[in-house]
């Protein structure tokens, strides 16, 4: 990277408002592939036109247990589903970028015999992006993006548990909160299928200040958003806790061995301003790895839970490393962090260790 490239994307992030938006950084796309000629940077000719690709994945683990030392008889199995598709059009230094991306994975184990999902995402994107010829690594774009889940989403334990709201108010006792199959597990409908559904626009700068191609590619972009978060009259859960007591009314009482808080969501709108970060490679032929950032901040919101929290700064953070075993599987190891205080004031991690299989249709 030249030092005036340098000096201009630093100029352009410290100038610019801190800005955050929940959504991935499209970036093999944004430029042609570039190689080292004499030390200069010769761009490869692509041609214009659409770039299709879809693939379709699984993955599935087993195991059971029987009078092991520590281990709790049963089965424990996992089955997951994923698929990524993509549509790119590129005609002279325009781009219209467009991904989708389904991920379903369902677990059974020992202690909760019925098969509750683990992972659930539909997310739709695209992008428009200029790259002037004489510059074709920054120049201005603009974004859309839909998140959602597919299916419903539920509280299931193993144990009975009282339903409560923060102000301590029952909000589900015996009468509507009851065990689905036997007397375990316990069940509670939270969400509707595709709720929370979160839309976003984004205009504003990308910049690629770094691309040796699949060696290492970095990309970030600033600028304007705004964000609808539309509900169904779902909860989310805040806290599962081990107070245990009796409960219930019209004469009904039930023992419980947990207390659930849960909050309902709220449909709200917000606008601000976003940064977002992504960062990808090879360390070989057999290992990538990626890595994400994305930073939203509020300037105006209609959520009433504005009053109630300490920041309305949103993070979202995940992390790949991919070791690929065969042409057709990989091991993944995958990572997120993220805090939306709008939804739920306090941070939510998520980690995994899968083997994914996946054939490319397209």
């Amino acid at each position: 990277m030249s030092f005036s490239r340098s000096v201009l994307v630093a100029s352009l992030l410290c100038v610019s408002p801190v800005a955050f938006a929940q959504e991935d950084i499209v970036s093999d796309e944004i430029a042609a592939a570039k190689d080292d000629v004499g030390g200069e940077k010769a761009v490869e000719e692509v041609p214009d036109g659409w770039e299709k690709s879809l693939a379709l994945g699984a993955n599935f683990s087993y195991g059971q247990s029987r009078s092991w030392v520590g281990n709790p008889d049963g089965t424990t199995m996992q089955i997951g589903v994923l698929m990524n598709g993509a549509a790119n059009y590129r005609k002279g230094s325009h781009r219209w970028l467009n991904e989708g991306k389904v991920v379903h994975t369902q677990t059974r184990t020992p202690t909760l015999p019925v098969f509750v999902k683990s992972a659930d995402e539909f997310n739709l994107e695209t992008t428009y992006f200029y790259a002037p010829k004489r510059l074709d690594w920054l120049g201005p774009f603009a974004r859309g993006t839909l998140k959602t889940a597919l299916f419903p989403g539920y509280y299931i334990g193993a144990d009975p548990a009282l339903i409560t709201e923060p102000d301590g108010d029952t909000f589900k006792t015996v009468e509507n909160y009851q065990p689905t199959v036997g007397d375990s597990p316990y069940k509670l409908g939270l969400t509707s299928s595709f709720e929370p559904m979160i839309l976003k626009e984004v205009v504003g700068v990308m910049a690629t200040p770094v691309d040796r191609g699949t060696e290492l590619h970095l990309s970030c972009h600033v600028g304007a958003g705004a964000e609808e978060v539309l509900t169904q009259e779902g909860y989310v859960v805040k806290e599962v806790n081990d107070t245990a007591g009796e409960a219930g009314d019209d004469g009904q009482t039930f023992a419980y061995a947990k207390t659930v808080v849960i909050l309902p969501l709220e449909s709200y709108v917000s606008a601000g301003v976003e940064l977002a970060f992504e960062a990808n490679g090879t360390l070989n032929e057999h290992v990538n790895w990626t890595l994400n950032a994305t930073f939203f901040q509020p300037v105006y919101t209609t959520a009433l839970a504005s009053d109630t929290v300490s920041s309305l700064l949103s993070v979202d953070m995940s992390g790949k490393v991919s070791v690929q075993v065969a042409k057709w599987a990989s091991l993944d190891i995958v990572a997120a962090a993220r805090k939306y205080p709008l939804i739920l004031d306090q941070w939510q991690f998520q980690t995994g260790l899968l083997l994914t299989t996946t054939f490319n249709i397209i």
